[in-house]
């Protein structure tokens, strides 16, 4: 009652015997407006705000595994296979990780992918673990090339083995050629080794570390 009462004292003036002033009309008009801005300020800020954010899970208890391996990353017929204890890399480069897991995908014995992620808690071990594997890449293989779609640094290797297979009736061995495909790449303070080992093509692994990427990013990035 009381915000609305400059008002009435406004119709009052209009209708009675007294004639009131320019200035008097003006602040009653200034003073019922403000009364009523005030009264929706005050009912804004009494509304309560939506300030939730997504639960954080900390890198060292991240599940590696669930990861690695999605269904649809991958040509049918790979599966999760073994679980290595030691990853890919020597356990001198990593035994600083906080959380590190080795995982094999298989369809079968001459055709299967291994895959170590290593995490850190600070961005130099993170960088001198990169440093360390892209130096033995491209030392051991005879091919290797950049991914600018991969992680922030990255890098991939090609090779080929040769493999002797079972006997064929005759005295001569069956020659098996795989493609052996290596990559790295660093997202934020993970560093992720893959290797590749098919007799067929490797277009396919190479989006599946994309697509590992994309993951990675959403849970140890901030």
């Amino acid at each position: 009652m009381k915000k609305a009462f400059p008002f009435f004292i406004f119709i009052s003036f209009l209708t009675g015997c007294i004639q009131p002033s320019e200035e008097v009309i003006q602040t009653a008009i200034f003073e019922t407006q403000n009364s009523i801005y005030q009264t929706q300020t005050t009912e804004i800020a009494l509304t309560p705000e939506n300030t939730s954010t997504p639960t954080q899970i900390p890198l060292e208890d991240l599940n590696l595994s669930d990861l690695i391996f999605q269904k649809y990353d991958l040509p049918s017929g790979y599966e999760p296979s073994q679980i290595w204890q030691n990853g890919l890399a020597q356990e001198t480069l990593v035994n600083k990780a906080i959380n590190q897991f080795t995982q094999v995908i298989e369809k079968n014995e001459n055709d299967y992918i291994v895959v170590s992620i290593y995490i850190f808690d600070s961005e130099y071990k993170t960088k001198n673990l990169f440093i360390n594997l892209e130096n033995n890449l491209k030392r051991i293989y005879w091919e290797t090339t950049k991914d600018n779609n991969l992680g922030e640094n990255s890098l991939i290797a090609f090779d080929i083995h040769k493999r002797r297979g079972a006997h064929l009736p005759g005295p001569t061995p069956t020659i098996q050629i795989i493609k052996v495909v290596a990559l790295i790449f660093q997202r934020c303070n993970a560093v992720v080794q893959a290797e590749l080992y098919t007799p067929e093509g490797e277009a396919f692994f190479i989006e599946y570390a994309r697509n590992l990427d994309k993951r990675l990013e959403k849970y140890i990035c901030e």
